[in-house]
C-alpha cells in the first residue's frame, strides 16, 4: 500500500522485516526490488533478485530482472561520467 502511495521510505522496513522472517518470501522480496528500482538504488535491486534466482534458477522471469538492472545500473553510471 505505501508502494501505491509512493511512500517508498515506509515500504522498504517492512519489506525487510518479512524477508528476514521469511527469506523465500516473494512478495516481500518483489517488494523491496521495487522500492530499491524507484530510488535507483540498483545494487540493493541486483542483489535482492541475485538472491532469489539463487534460491530457485527455474524462474526465468527473476532472470530477465537481473539483466534489466544491470543495463539500469550501466546506463546511471554512463550518466554520471
Amino acid at each position: 500500500m505505501y508502494y501505491l502511495a509512493g511512500e517508498y521510505g515506509n515500504r522498504s522496513p517492512i519489506a525487510a522485516r518479512c524477508c528476514k522472517r521469511k527469506s523465500r518470501h516473494f512478495g516481500g522480496a518483489l517488494g523491496a526490488r521495487l522500492i530499491y528500482l524507484r530510488r535507483e538504488r540498483y545494487d540493493e535491486a541486483l542483489a535482492g533478485s541475485a538472491r532469489r534466482w539463487t534460491s530457485n534458477p527455474n524462474m526465468l522471469g527473476v532472470e530477465f530482472n537481473i539483466r534489466h538492472i544491470e543495463q539500469l545500473r550501466q546506463e546511471k553510471r554512463g550518466k554520471q561520467i
